[in-house]
């Protein structure tokens, strides 16, 4: 695959990297307008895989955040049907984790809307909630809204009851400080829930969703062990369905050596490029050999990781793919990669299709029992979008 590569950039300190990847700024109303850079993530001992672009544009895309038309991968709770869902999801994960105690104060990290704090206060009446986000310009009474990166000098002496972190983790520069900060503002018997994606899987496979320029750091299942005792935490429950990790954190009482252990993912940043170089090749050929016979592949999910393969193999504009998608927002718009236009899961023309490649490789599970069930496809109609063997 011309544009990617692997190597030691110096003594202990491994690179994946691509020649361009496009800076996702969401579906478009039409096809072809973006913009893309060059992406590298590394790896080193004792240190989760980061991201590790030029300076320059890694500040660009910060400074992206802080724009009131910010494009998120997912909008955040209140957007639409689909964010809706899974803003509903991480409140009933606050509801599993909390039970029915009280709670005197909330800090919310990067809650993109005020959605999620109005089911708290129906639920929990907490004397004090405050969220701290960047791009959030709202004016509510009950709410202390802190336009600002976190951490923020507006909570230095400041400490909360329930600190709530989703999809947040992933985005910053230095986990480690990030949740050092967190823990200053964590009172003792405190609780902090944090949902980040888990990249244990996505790696493995060589799912290209897992690399976006957006994500500053990406966690394995030993990174984020790593990273959680290092700061001094302790996971009070744990669930890593669709690949996301769901967390709640307490203080940990003891300081036992036990707890300490060497993190290195250089192994698995050298796997994951041999993923790679076959998925590439594999999907390059099947899309080619499917249009010179004339038959359909339609992939199921318009991500963001199916619209960097189309603009590094410049696929995008073969008539032999058709886009899906299930949330109902997408339909009608474009992956700026792609010339043809994403059509709801319900289109009749889903059924046409001779195969059907599951892009939204983190709810394979539904995906392949809806065409199954639903479609009637077989088994070996359904494939996912990720490199051989």
């Amino acid at each position: 695959m011309k544009g990617l590569a692997f190597s030691e950039v110096k003594k202990g300190l491994f690179r994946l990297s691509f020649e361009s990847l496009p800076l996702w700024t969401g579906l478009k109303q039409k096809s072809g307008n973006y913009i893309s850079f060059p992406f590298q993530i590394e790896s080193k001992v004792d240190y989760p895989i980061y991201q590790s672009n030029e300076e320059a544009i890694l500040e660009k895309i910060l400074k992206s955040y802080e724009s009131d038309d910010y494009s998120y991968i997912t909008q955040p709770p209140g957007s639409n049907e689909w964010s809706n869902t899974l803003g509903l999801r991480n409140f009933n994960f606050i509801e599993e984790v909390m039970g029915i105690n009280k709670v005197k104060s909330i800090l919310e990290i990067g809650a993109g809307s005020t959605w999620l704090a109005e089911k708290i206060f129906e639920q929990f009446s907490p004397k004090f909630y405050c969220i701290v986000d960047p791009s959030l310009d709202i004016k509510d009474k009950k709410i202390e809204i802190v336009k600002d990166f976190y951490p923020t000098n507006v909570l230095n002496d400041k400490q909360f009851d329930l600190i709530l972190g989703f999809n947040v983790l992933e985005h910053v520069k230095d986990p480690v400080g990030f949740l050092k900060n967190i823990y200053s503002n964590l009172s003792n018997e405190g609780m902090v829930i944090l949902t980040f994606p888990n990249c244990t899987d996505q790696f493995a496979k060589g799912d290209l969703n897992v690399l976006i320029h957006e994500h500053m750091t990406y966690f394995t299942e030993k990174g984020m062990l790593w990273l959680i005792r290092e700061v001094g935490f302790e996971i009070y429950s744990m669930s890593t369905k669709n690949d996301l990790f769901k967390l709640s954190l307490k203080k940990r009482k003891t300081t036992n050596t036990e707890f300490i252990f060497s993190l290195n993912e250089i192994k698995t940043l050298e796997n994951t490029y041999l993923r790679y170089l076959s998925f590439f090749d594999y999907f390059r050929n099947l899309i080619l050999q499917f249009t010179e016979q004339d038959k359909k592949i339609g992939f199921h999910g318009a991500t963001h990781g199916l619209n960097s393969f189309l603009h590094l193999t410049g696929l995008g504009d073969c008539p032999s793919i058709r886009l899906y998608d299930g949330d109902k927002s997408k339909v009608g718009m474009f992956l700026p990669a792609c010339r043809h236009a994403v059509l709801s899961t319900e289109s009749e023309s889903y059924v046409n299709n001779d195969l059907i490649v599951v892009s939204a490789m983190s709810f394979f599970p539904e995906i392949k029992k809806f065409a199954l069930e639903h479609k009637n496809f077989n088994e070996n109609q359904i494939i996912e979008f990720y490199g051989v063997n």
